[in-house]
């Protein structure tokens, strides 16, 4: 796997939004993976920053666990998508992950009930400090580092790493992208362009969580 670079920045050579005497900018995330290039608005930052408030921001943990957790989402699509990274399909994930439950998953749930963990799987969704107490993760949530170091000890005793249920996470949000792929022109391509995993995305979770990985060609 090449490396992988995650990085918050702001395009002051943009025109500017004017508050008052200060100059704001939308904050992004600039990433490049096996030398691609693109760039997302960033989900750590809540309003525009002026310079000066991004520089502290960026040091901020909410700022450092939203780099940590995009590198781990790449991390698992590369790994799935046979060290390709595709930029739309990257973009898909990182811009509509946060709108959905992973505890609403079908896929997920039936995977991870078919491990070791079986009823248990849920202990991995709800419960945790800082997510929503109804709901608990979204699959974007399940990437971030206070999440993963806290589910790495609850999967110890259950045979999978935190690299499969990584994978498998990535996978079950084929569930929900189908879904939004037929009714928004934008997601549409990805329908031609991903038709197994589409088809059969709980077939190809389940062959993670067995560690026989079923990978089709791109």
């Amino acid at each position: 796997m090449g490396k992988i670079t995650v990085k918050h920045f702001i395009n002051v050579n943009l025109r500017p939004y004017i508050v008052g005497d200060e100059k704001l900018y939308p904050p992004y995330l600039l990433i490049t993976v096996n030398r691609k290039t693109t760039k997302v608005k960033s989900h750590s930052f809540s309003e525009l920053q002026s310079p000066e408030n991004f520089k502290k921001h960026i040091r901020s943990k909410e700022a450092s666990s939203e780099v940590l957790a995009v590198t781990d989402l790449i991390t698992s699509q590369v790994s799935v998508f046979n060290e390709n990274f595709d930029t739309n399909l990257f973009s898909s994930f990182y811009n509509l992950m946060p709108e959905y439950p992973l505890i609403n998953s079908q896929i997920f749930e039936r995977v991870m009930s078919n491990t070791k963990l079986k009823n248990d799987w849920s202990d991995l969704i709800l419960g945790h400090k800082g997510s929503n107490p109804q709901s608990g993760l979204t699959f974007f949530d399940w990437y971030k580092p206070e999440f993963q170091n806290e589910n790495k000890k609850q999967l110890s005793a259950s045979g999978l790493t935190i690299k499969q249920v990584n994978q498998i996470v990535l996978i079950s949000f084929f569930e929900f992208l189908q879904v939004i792929a037929r009714s928004q022109q934008k997601y549409n391509s990805l329908l031609s362009k991903y038709p197994l995993f589409f088809e059969d995305a709980e077939g190809f979770a389940l062959s993670y969580a067995s560690l026989n990985q079923k990978k089709p060609k791109d």
